[in-house]
């Protein structure tokens, strides 16, 4: 009970030890994780360099295109300022300029005025092709056109000409109607007297066709205004206001000097973000190409690398079954092969540990089986039965004198030497003469019938192995009641295992149902308790089960004492022996 009771918690531990997760399947994922995380934060940091790097280049390119539109406009409208003070500069307009300089007299252009006034007018939009036309505003009231006509201006344009008047040394440009014009008040350069306006309208394709010269990024949106805050590119009603779609956008934005115009640049972040996204599911889908290569040679690698540990594993569970002479083949010369190269040298030296406790084991086993026979030996000397013999002879009792012969037959076969086999003859020889002494006690006793082919006569056996069953049979089979004939049949015979078979069954009284129970119960007793241990049969049987357990100890567990339950004429037991004992000879 000992024993299964060590097995029992070894399978436990067993259990416990066994990995919920396999060391391959860990070192496949480990090495996975080692690939995969680096390479993702590194395509994390690298996706926000990428993405400040581009936020940045665009960046420069918005501010690069707002230089550039500056100084191209500053050009523009720098050569069309000075469209606005070549009347300043020529006599016959200086003359008609300061004729018409006084509000209060309401005075009207003569011919000769008009012709030379309009000549100079014609003459600032001469092979300007931006320029639509120009127009003199006389502080009298009258109005010039580079057309040659002559007008009267009103009022409502006092506006624009007070915004000329609050910087008399500066030209304006101002939106009007869809397109733009540039306004300046004109005065006297000698005296410094005040002597009317000059309008320069420009044609409504003035300012796009400038700005196709410029290349914008995709997405961008341009704006230009003066410094009143009033909208020139694109104009009122030309299009959306800048910003409105209500996107986020990277701006750039500068005023110039000389013109007082703002530019400003917006480049919605909705292109740079599809680029972005586009370049991402470019990384990733390379990134995870080179995941998924690094994966496959992580797991050859682990597959490759815990192959040896695999195989050593199965060779300690070869050992861990019984099979001692199992060995590992050292495959290289690193840690595992010097672990395979230990493994071997243990399973050697348990394996000669395993052979020398084996050699005890049979020599206990020979000392047990001497104990086991001990309890059966006669304890009575040979002189005595022959001196018995003798008296008999002398008195004429021949009876008596073969009883004291066969019983010193018996006492030979015991002790004769310190052998513990005999050939199978021997030993029913031995049963015969013991079954003759006991029929003169039992009358009852009518016959012992052996059927024992030559082959297995030969055959060695425990000695004293069939008297214990002879003796129970006769204990517990005879009826007294009835005093009912007894019969007693052996069978020898060769299994096609090769084992020995011995069945011996009697005609007397059966077992009943709990006796059978009881003499199975002591036969499983003897299997489970240990060579060395004390124990103690319940009932009757003890002889039996110690037989049992002799053939246990020394032909295996597939051998022993069978109760053959299915046969009810009597009692009938199954001796099985194998073909080789232990200490045999």
């Amino acid at each position: 009970m000992e024993a299964q009771e060590k097995i029992q918690q070894t399978r436990k531990r067993k259990r416990w030890l066994r990995p919920r997760f396999s060391y391959i399947g860990s070192l496949t994922l480990g090495s996975i994780l080692l690939v995969t995380i680096p390479l993702s934060i590194a395509m994390l940091v690298a996706g926000q360099r990428i993405v400040r790097y581009m936020e940045q280049t665009v960046q420069q390119r918005v501010d690069q295109t707002v230089g550039y539109l500056n100084t191209t406009l500053d050009q523009y409208f720098s050569e069309l300022r000075d469209l606005t003070i070549l009347p300043l500069y020529d006599g016959d307009m200086q003359t008609v300029l300061l004729a018409h300089a006084d509000p209060e007299q309401q005075k009207y252009l003569t011919f000769e005025e008009q012709s030379k006034a309009t000549a100079a007018l014609s003459s600032i939009v001469y092979e300007k092709p931006t320029v639509r036309s120009t127009d003199l505003y006389l502080l009298d009231g009258n109005q010039l056109n580079s057309s040659s006509s002559v007008l009267k201006w009103t009022h409502g344009e006092r506006k624009w000409m007070e915004v000329c008047d609050g910087d008399q040394y500066r030209t304006f440009i101002l939106p009007w109607g869809g397109s733009l014009a540039l306004v300046r008040r004109l005065q006297d350069p000698l005296t410094g007297r005040h002597a009317g306006y000059i309008k320069v309208e420009l044609e409504q394709s003035a300012v796009p066709s400038l700005l196709q010269q410029v290349s914008l990024p995709e997405g961008s949106e341009l704006s230009i205004c003066n410094d009143a805050g009033q909208r020139i590119y694109p104009l009122p009603g030309g299009g959306p206001a800048p910003g409105g779609s209500g996107e986020k956008y990277l701006s750039g934005f500068m005023t110039s000097a000389s013109t007082n115009l703002k530019v400003v640049v917006r480049v919605a972040t909705s292109g740079l973000e599809e680029d972005i996204r586009a370049l991402f599911s470019f990384a990733v889908a390379v990134i995870a190409c080179a995941l998924a290569l690094s994966w496959l040679f992580a797991v050859a690698a682990s597959v490759k690398l815990t192959r040896p540990i695999l195989e050593l594993k199965e060779k300690m569970a070869q050992v861990g079954e019984g099979r001692f002479s199992t060995r590992a083949t050292v495959q290289s010369r690193d840690e595992i092969g010097q672990l395979e190269a230990m493994f071997n040298s243990m399973a050697e030296s348990i394996e000669m540990l395993i052979n020398e406790v084996y050699e005890e084991s049979l020599a206990s086993k020979e000392a047990q089986i001497s104990a086991l026979q001990s309890q059966i030996n006669p304890h009575f000397l040979y002189n005595t039965l022959e001196t018995i013999n003798m008296m008999a002879i002398n008195c004429e009792n021949y009876e008596v004198s073969e009883a004291v012969s066969n019983l010193g037959q018996m006492m030979h076969y015991c002790v004769s030497n310190e052998q513990h086999f005999a050939p199978l003859a021997e030993e029913l020889r031995f049963l015969q003469a013991y079954y003759d002494i006991q029929t003169l006690r039992f009358e009852d006793l009518r016959s012992l019938r052996v059927n024992a082919p030559e082959e297995v006569l030969g055959l060695p056996v425990p000695k004293l192995l069939l008297q214990p069953f002879v003796e129970n049979i006769m204990r517990h089979g005879l009826d007294t009641a009835s005093h009912r004939p007894l019969d007693i049949w052996l069978t020898a015979r060769l299994a096609g295992s090769g084992q020995l078979v011995l069945v011996i069954q009697n005609n007397g009284r059966p077992m009943t149902g709990q006796e059978r129970q009881r003499v199975n119960e002591n036969l499983r007793k003897a299997e489970s308790t240990p060579p060395n241990a004390p124990w103690k049969a319940s009932g009757h049987g003890y002889g039996l089960t110690n037989v049992h357990r002799r053939l246990r100890l020394i032909y295996g567990e597939a051998c022993g004492v069978f109760l053959d339950d299915s046969y009810t004429d009597g009692v009938r037991f199954v001796l099985r022996l194998g073909c080789a004992p232990h200490g045999a000879g």
